[in-house]
């Protein structure tokens, strides 16, 4: 392989060829296979996060089971009071959840959060919204049951 080098250290300076024979057998289509698969990892790597489409949960729906896949849960209490049975900590993994107060009036009628068997919500059971805008993290804690975030 012959590489062209512009030695312009001095003013007699002039282009000189010089010979280069790599040690390890790269040419230039390991070179360009190279590229391609790093690239291709990049694009791999980029590929979007799923959109968070949140779960709305109404009086009508009371009680309701929490799923493993909800991890946004809207709660209406315009009807009536809303009851949701948790899923067991374990069941969650490592993933939060987020239940919101969404409309109606929380005040009067609560959200209770039920965790399942003898586990408990930051040391309740049931863990209460009872507030407008209420809303709360559950991180799973097993064995015990969730810690209530911020």
């Amino acid at each position: 392989m012959l590489v062209k080098t512009d030695l312009r250290v001095t003013p007699f300076a002039a282009a000189y060829d010089v010979s280069y024979q790599p040690s390890a057998g790269v040419n230039e289509i390991d070179v360009q296979a190279a590229i391609e698969a790093v690239q291709a990892n990049v694009a791999a790597g980029a590929v979007t996060p799923p959109v968070l489409v949140p779960k709305v949960v109404t009086f009508a729906m009371s009680p309701y089971a929490m799923l493993t896949t909800d991890y946004l849960i809207e709660v209406d209490v315009t009807g009536g009071a809303v009851t949701i049975n948790l899923q067991p900590a374990a069941a969650m993994g490592n993933i939060a959840s987020i239940i919101k107060h969404s409309a109606g009036n929380a005040a009067a009628n609560n959200i209770s959060l039920v965790p399942n068997g003898a586990e408990v919500v930051e040391g309740l059971a049931p863990y209460l919204l009872d507030y407008n805008g209420a809303a709360v993290e559950l991180i799973p804690n097993s064995p015990t049951g969730y810690l209530a975030g911020p």
